[in-house]
């Protein structure tokens, strides 16, 4: 089936989105902890594999839900968020709320991956929070499927911050 006609992951449901076993960008970013030798270790429900069922997850603490994924140290230990996406990087407003929770135990860094660019970029959670809530310029929605709002984190602000990968 063509590209034209292949529903994009942006506007597909969380199970259509989550029907495969293999998390790229988690791959994405295990290479990355590899290639540059630093320790990692994964912390996060796996949405992919031996996941919860929805009726039991949704008893689980908000904040608790929404951990990030991985815990890795290189010069400090950092909690690790890892987001893909296809030229729209989206974070939901719930998860905002989280990681500000997460950062009281360690600094979050959010790992976005960039499918169609082919590219990953490292930022600080507590840059992005503190542009959010001192710029209030970041474009909003909601998810079809759920109606959860998100904040539109766009390639003029991404671009502040070190790109790795194909350009």
């Amino acid at each position: 089936m063509s590209d034209l006609f292949q529903l994009k992951d942006a506007i597909k449901g969380y199970h259509e989105r989550n029907d495969k076993n293999l998390n790229v960008a988690e791959v994405k970013a295990e290479e990355f902890f590899k290639m540059r030798n630093i320790y990692y270790q994964k912390v996060g429900f796996d949405e992919k594999n031996e996941a919860f069922p929805k009726d039991l997850f949704v008893k689980i603490p908000p904040k608790l839900r929404a951990m990030p994924d991985y815990i890795a140290i290189n010069k400090e230990a950092s909690f690790i968020e890892v987001k893909g996406f296809n030229d729209e990087f989206k974070l939901k407003e719930n998860d905002l709320k989280s990681y500000e929770w997460w950062m009281q135990v360690l600094p979050v860094m959010i790992y976005a991956y960039d499918f169609n660019k082919q590219v990953a970029v490292i930022l600080p959670f507590e840059d992005l929070y503190r542009d959010m809530k001192l710029n209030n310029n970041f474009a909003t929605g909601r998810y079809h499927d759920n109606g959860f709002r998100y904040y539109v984190i766009d390639w003029k602000y991404l671009n502040k911050f070190k790109i790795y990968g194909q350009k």
